[in-house]
């Protein structure tokens, strides 16, 4: 049960970093890249790797 439990996180992290990184490219293009924007990419990013490297495992 706890493994379909981790399964299901690991699945939903990337998906909510996919998200994170779209919204952020979005709200990049309508207000042009700074700062705040190129750190919620960055963090979008980093959801995928560990969301990716976790399903791996």
């Amino acid at each position: 049960m706890s493994n379909q439990e981790t399964k299901k996180s690991q699945m939903s992290l990337s998906r909510i970093g996919g998200l994170v990184l779209i919204a952020s490219l979005i709200g990049g293009f309508a207000v042009g890249f700074n700062i705040i924007s190129i750190g919620i990419f960055i963090v979008g990013i980093i959801l995928i790797i560990v969301g990716l490297a976790t399903k791996k495992k």
